[in-house]
C-alpha cells in the first residue's frame, strides 16, 4: 500500500506536492487542537480517564505518604 502512495506522491509535481503538504499540516493541526479540547472536556472518556488516573496516583502517595 505504501509504494503505490510513494509512486503516486513521486508523480505529483512540486507545487502540487507542497500545497498538499501544506493542507496535510492544516488538517493535523486542526485535528490536534480539537483533541486537546477535547482531553479537557470534562464530559469525553480521555478527561475522565485521566481523572481516574491522577486519583488513582494520589490515593498511592497519600498510602506510601502514610506508611
Amino acid at each position: 500500500m505504501s509504494i503505490i502512495i510513494s509512486e503516486i506522491y513521486n508523480s505529483i509535481d512540486n507545487t502540487s506536492k507542497d500545497q498538499e503538504l501544506d493542507r496535510l499540516f492544516i488538517e493535523y493541526d486542526n485535528l490536534y487542537r480539537e483533541a486537546l479540547i477535547l482531553k479537557e472536556d470534562p464530559e469525553s472518556v480521555e478527561y475522565q480517564r485521566n481523572k481516574q488516573q491522577r486519583e488513582s496516583n494520589l490515593d498511592k502517595q497519600l498510602k506510601l505518604a502514610r506508611g
